[in-house]
């Protein structure tokens, strides 16, 4: 089956929000850092100290989603474009290739 950009939305609404989010953060390293720094910050705003922050993350990280971001060797190299509507397109395309064959 041809991948269809207009057929994945119907097959997105079938797939529970944690298997998308966790598929897109498992493929592309910048969202799961972008994701590491969400909760970074959070633990910062709560007064806890950068270091110990990014482990907290690390570990909140790793144990809802299986990948490691430890600081500082995250992000990996991108192998990617930075651009939004581009990197959107390979995630529907990853999502996909998932879906194609239920």
């Amino acid at each position: 089956m041809p991948y269809d950009p207009d057929a994945i939305e119907p097959c997105l609404q079938e797939l529970h929000p944690y298997t998308a989010l966790a598929a897109l953060i498992r493929q592309d390293p910048e969202y799961a850092w972008a994701w590491h720094c969400v909760v970074s910050c959070a633990a910062k705003d709560e007064g806890v100290e950068h270091e110990t922050a990014n482990r907290i993350a690390s570990r909140a990280i790793y144990a809802m989603f299986g990948v490691e971001t430890q600081h500082p060797n995250y992000p990996k190299a991108s192998s990617g474009s930075h651009d939004p509507l581009k990197l959107a397109e390979a995630h529907r395309r990853s999502i996909w290739e998932m879906l194609k064959d239920r």
